[in-house]
């Protein structure tokens, strides 16, 4: 089948919210990729590693709330990250 052909409409719900937020052919990967699988997405993006890393290398006293806000974590947590480094 052409994947132009294919409607959104057609797809079954969480194919179908991908294919509406995306397009039919990212949800046919999707579906491809990890089709019969129950997967959950952790809220965070990053992994730790690269996470304090970053905040290491570019912490200072005026960015914190920067820092917060890429990462989702609290200012107490970036504070706990940069006392391990001390």
């Amino acid at each position: 089948m052409n994947i132009k052909e294919i409607k959104p409409q057609n797809l079954r719900s969480v194919y179908l919210e991908i294919a509406e937020a995306y397009d039919v052919e990212t949800a046919i990967k999707i579906q491809k990729l990890f089709g019969g699988q129950k997967i959950t997405f952790p809220k965070k993006l990053f992994n730790n590693a690269y996470m304090n890393t970053y905040i290491r290398e570019n912490y200072n006293i005026k960015n914190i709330r920067e820092l917060t806000q890429k990462f989702g974590i609290s200012e107490r947590r970036i504070r706990q990250i940069i006392s391990k480094f001390k």
